[in-house]
């Protein structure tokens, strides 16, 4: 019977979290493809889990567990009737697409999600109701329900996408709801008790539950749901926009839900140090600068939201009720979860310009294990004023200490102690520490950082009432204290639906650098006689430059369809006579470049031959009239990838459609960890492309003439040879033909595509250390 259940629970959550990335699929790229879309996703299903639970709870109270279970049956039958799962694309997106998302996706795929998310909770009150000797206990489900979320979604990307086009997803989905129907009917059957033996059972459980344990619990929820949303976003757009990264906060998210409510948890007070060591080494690594030790950052920012849900999952294991409010229970967990996508999603981009909810629910944390602790422990009523203060100063030495350690010269301190206390500093044995201090710098600061930043762990065992929460935030302001004196160059910083945005100017010259993430999308010289001047990877001596002195773009009446705006840098090849067409997804980026006091010149300088349309660049272009652009550039990035629905075959004959005849299209694909070579060659071989292409990595930077040039790679396609033949004949770069290669991936639509075959394996180290 326990079989039965397990694996019925296992089902129903694997199928909840296989349908998400299938609709997120279907509708994720029409809006950008930011990683803002996957957080309004996930409000969408915390939503709907939340009423999911809800349901379970007020079904059960209103019409027991007999009649509640029949009703199931019947609704999951009459679901069979909108499967498979469709979405109807719309053209028509708002700036801000979350609400859109929201709507879309409740008339997609509302009615089954709601379904399945009834089930976790309510399988576990049905076993409750077997009389079987474990029926009195049946929260250790719980871990099924989470172990078949793990499995979906590392089954996905890697088992599931590959292999099957979405079209076919969506009915091997269908097939595993009909199975879990059939599951759902034994399931049933198995019902003895009535609800007035079970609460017989229960009847030492009070009647009501206490509104401080409500409070808990939903805070219990939403520090580790917020933080879930905030690290994703943090990790995959401020460190590195690693392809499938955001799999992994997830896969943490879940682990720490089944090892908590498993018979094989940690002991608690040990869980609590090691949240309370987690919460010390976030301040040091989110208040210092780490970004290019992207192999140390991101495995402790992993390990610190690992140890926080731990915490907050524990609590919640720990302080669970009696069966009597078992679905209370889960519906205020679903409470606090929801919470924490609204405040992520809908909330923190209106608040903040950076992504300051992560450190925030970080210190959240802070608060709770400080409080909990508090309340766990049976101290006298005996107040120490001192303490507070005593708190909040160990953490300024603490932080204070941390950035003189990150900041110090270990071998030159060691030379000039040297110089004053020990005679003979030119001899081998001196020289070798040295060497040995300079070449392992960073080590050494690296590892007195993480023995003073921890010191509070011993601060705590020594100070009577040591304040904690005190402690941390000071430590917090000292490091953006420091943080804020020390940098420099900072120009403009905003933040929307599709992430941060970031102007900054180069020390001790007149360059102005956008960033978006962590990925460098263009940069302007303002000095008067150089602003007209392309740069960064639309630098004149690079591939765009190649491309704009073809004989097609000699053209007075040249029309250009350029999907990206970035900060305009094309602008700078138009010549009177021209029509450069801009189209740009992110309204704040418009703001950046093209509105009318931009921080960046190009579209101001060149406003007579180009235009700007705000929308996504694959609708917007599709309404020009067909043969109207003599090149199409697709130049769009969100933070490092290229959104995946510019590339499939369903965008490309849109593209192939709206140039004339001798047009050219041209693709910037420079990307850190996707090879996108054979997706290029594949698309040249389906619709009968002449293509080249040129990686412009080797130029010597160091020649005033290169200065902010950026390596990139381009590839340029034609239906006829002889349009881009003159790029063979460019000197210092080689453009070659597309070769073949050993992948035979299948063409990119709008039904299938993945990552897993051009991912760069290489790149995924990140960093060394």
């Amino acid at each position: 019977m326990v079989f039965l259940f397990s694996t019925t629970i296992f089902l129903s959550a694997f199928l909840i979290f296989l349908v998400q990335p299938i609709i997120g699929k279907l509708l994720l790229p029409l809006a950008g493809g930011s990683p803002s879309v996957w957080n309004a996703c996930m409000l969408f299903f915390q939503a709907l889990m939340l009423a999911g639970y809800s349901y379970t709870h007020f079904s059960h109270k209103k019409l027991g567990v007999q009649k509640q279970s029949g009703l199931q049956v019947i609704l999951m039958l009459a679901a069979l009737l909108l499967m498979p799962i469709h979405f109807s694309h719309s053209t028509s997106i708002p700036e801000d697409p979350t609400f859109w998302l929201l709507i879309n996706l409740a008339r997609s795929a509302g009615i089954p999600f709601f379904i399945l998310a009834t089930l976790s909770p309510m399988l576990q009150l049905w076993f409750a109701h077997t009389g079987h000797a474990r029926s009195s206990n049946p929260f250790f489900l719980y871990a099924a329900s989470n172990i078949g979320s793990f499995s979906a979604l590392l089954a996905y990307p890697f088992l599931i996408e590959p292999f099957i086009d979405l079209a076919d997803q969506t009915k091997v989905w269908a097939g595993g709801y009909l199975a879990l129907i059939v599951l759902i009917f034994l399931c049933r059957r198995q019902i003895r008790a009535s609800d007035d033996q079970v609460s017989e059972n229960a009847a030492a459980a009070p009647d009501k539950i206490e509104r401080s344990s409500i409070a808990r619990w939903i805070i219990a929820a939403f520090i580790p749901s917020s933080l879930l949303l905030g690290s994703t976003l943090f990790i995959t757009t401020d460190l590195a926009p690693v392809p499938l990264l955001w799999i992994i906060p997830l896969m943490i998210f879940l682990i720490t839900f089944v090892i908590a409510f498993s018979q094989h948890n940690l002991p608690f007070w040990l869980i609590e140090k090691f949240a309370i060591a987690a919460v010390l080494m976030f301040t040091a690594f989110y208040g210092i600068d780490f970004s290019l030790y992207l192999a140390l950052t991101i495995p402790i920012h992993l390990l610190v939201f690992f140890a926080i849900c731990l915490y907050c999952h524990s609590y919640l294991a720990s302080s669970k009720p009696s069966v009597k409010h078992l679905t209370s229970f889960y519906a205020l967990i679903s409470v606090g979860g929801m919470l924490g996508g609204i405040f992520n999603t809908l909330i923190a981009p209106q608040l903040f310009s950076t992504y300051t909810e992560y450190p925030l629910m970080i210190y959240a944390a802070c608060l709770f294990i400080y409080y909990i602790k508090n309340q766990s422990e049976l101290a006298s009523d005996e107040q120490i004023p001192s303490a507070l203060f005593i708190s909040a100063t160990t953490g300024f030495l603490v932080a204070a200490s941390a950035i003189a350690v990150r900041a110090a010269n270990y071998s030159d301190i060691v030379r000039r102690i040297g110089v004053r206390y020990y005679q003979d500093v030119t001899s081998e044995e001196f020289s070798a520490i040295l060497n040995l201090l300079k070449n392992g710098q960073d080590v050494v600061s690296i590892t007195l950082l993480v023995i003073i930043i921890l010191s509070p762990l011993l601060f705590m065992q020594w100070i009577r009432k040591y304040n904690l929460a005190a402690a941390v935030l000071l430590m917090f302001l000292t490091f953006f204290a420091h943080d804020t004196g020390t940098s420099s160059g900072l120009l403009y910083l905003t933040r929307n639906f599709f992430g941060k945005k970031t102007v900054v100017a180069r020390k001790n010259t007149n360059i102005r650098i956008l960033i978006h993430g962590s990925t460098n999308h263009g940069a302007q010289d303002m000095t008067p006689d150089l602003r007209r001047n392309p740069l960064s990877y639309y630098h004149r001596a690079g591939p765009t430059g190649d491309i704009f002195s073809l004989p097609i773009a000699q053209k007075t009446d040249l029309k250009v369809g350029i999907i990206g705006l970035g900060v305009g840098a094309m602008a700078a090849y138009s010549k009177p006579g021209n029509e450069f067409t801009f189209y740009e997804i992110d309204p704040d980026i418009i703001d950046i470049a093209a509105s009318a006091s931009p921080i960046f010149a190009f579209i101001s300088d060149f406003a007579e031959q180009c235009r700007v349309i705000c929308g996504d660049g694959r609708l917007k272009i599709s309404e020009a009239h067909e043969g109207y652009y003599d090149m199409i550039f697709l130049d769009a990035f969100s933070s490092d990838a290229i959104p995946i629905h510019l590339l499939t075959a369903e965008a490309i004959e849109i593209y192939l459609a709206r140039l004339k005849p001798d047009g050219i299209m041209a693709l910037h694909i420079s990307n850190c960890y996707l090879d996108l070579h054979p997706v290029m060659k594949k698309i040249a071989d389906t619709y009968n492309l002449k293509a080249l292409i040129v990686s412009d990595t080797s130029f010597d930077t160091t020649d005033k003439s290169n200065l902010m040039r950026l390596p990139c790679r381009y590839v340029i396609m034609a239906k006829s040879a002889a349009t881009i033949e003159p790029l063979r004949k460019v000197e210092n770069k080689h453009w070659t033909d597309l070769v073949a290669d050993n992948l035979n991936l299948r063409l990119w639509t709008d039904s299938y595509s993945s990552l897993i075959p051009i991912l760069k394996m290489s790149s995924l180290k990140l960093a060394s250390f």
